[in-house]
């Protein structure tokens, strides 16, 4: 899987702004989360807040390609920057998606609406003022990615009480993940792909320790961890070892789906194998989605 050339600025398309590679991987997240917490799988509740992840990952999108625009407007005046695919449509569709994204899960009851009304508030602080801000930025990403399977884990009647903390490994990888990202960004210290890489390691120790604690089939997550491991860790050490833009650009795509699979490995080791494949299936739709829309690089000054 390799990185695409950034094309000129032209007018974007809505698929390019409401990124199927993450929603893809925001509806795995929660998925993972509501088998683990022993929620069924084919009930309203889980169906519809599901569904209602991938639109506020949606609407985060969205809005944070409509603020990063008008950003760049804003810093270069006489360049050519769309704010949105065709006037106002950018701005009125992030908010139908995020309108409908709380809505959904008032279906599961109170306890999932406050925990999506919680995965809300941090995507649109992310997108809306925080994604430029180093350190924040990270933060709330990674905070993001932790209270959507968290908010999986409250459809089960003690998903959260029982395996909040599996949250804390899925955060960490996540912030590891968005300074890998901003690696190759000018003026950033020369040792971020370092630092990238110890989150990233932090989060598979802590997932490993948590794992040999807690998870009930052992076995049956050994493959997906294994696949975990050896698409992503290399990767990692190479674009750290050696941070050229498209071995980093690969590490990026790779740890994307990379998550997903430590998703899975977490659903089959608390919930059974069938668990763990059906969100292993959802990560080789997030990978066949980062075919065609990669995700980019972040290189704009800070």
């Amino acid at each position: 899987m390799k990185s695409q050339p950034e094309p000129e600025a032209q007018e974007p398309n809505l698929v390019e702004w409401v990124d199927p590679p993450l929603i893809a991987a925001a509806v795995a997240e929660c998925l993972a989360g509501a088998l683990i917490g022993g929620a069924a799988l084919l009930s309203p509740a889980v169906l519809a807040t599901v569904l209602a992840s991938g639109l506020l990952f949606a609407a985060a999108s969205v809005f944070g390609r409509h603020f990063d625009a008008a950003h760049e407007a804003r810093a270069q005046p006489t360049a050519r920057v769309a704010l949105s695919p065709s006037g106002d449509t950018a701005w009125q569709l992030a908010w139908v998606l995020l309108v409908l994204g709380l809505l959904l899960p008032a279906v599961a009851g109170p306890s999932v609406l406050l925990a999506a009304v919680g995965v809300a508030l941090v995507l649109v602080l992310h997108a809306a003022a925080l994604q430029r801000e180093w350190g924040l930025g990270f933060l709330t990403w990674g905070a993001a990615r932790g209270l959507n399977l968290a908010l999986g884990l409250s459809l089960g009647e003690f998903g959260l009480s029982r395996y909040g903390l599996i949250a804390l490994p899925v955060a960490l990888y996540a912030v590891g993940w968005a300074i890998l990202r901003t690696s190759r960004q000018p003026g950033v210290p020369p040792t971020t792909g370092f630092v990238a890489l110890l989150h990233l390691s932090g989060s598979l120790a802590a997932h490993l320790y948590q794992a040999v604690r807690t998870y009930h089939r052992w076995t049956e997550a050994l493959v997906f961890l294994a696949l975990f491991v050896w698409l992503a860790f290399p990767r990692f050490v190479r674009a750290v070892m050696e941070p050229r833009r498209p071995l980093v650009a690969e590490a990026v795509q790779y740890g994307f789906v990379g998550l997903t699979l430590m998703e899975a490995a977490m659903a089959a080791g608390y919930a059974g194998a069938s668990a763990g494949a059906l969100v292993g299936l959802l990560a080789l739709g997030v990978f066949q989605a980062l075919k065609r829309w990669p995700v980019s690089l972040v290189t704009t000054p800070r």
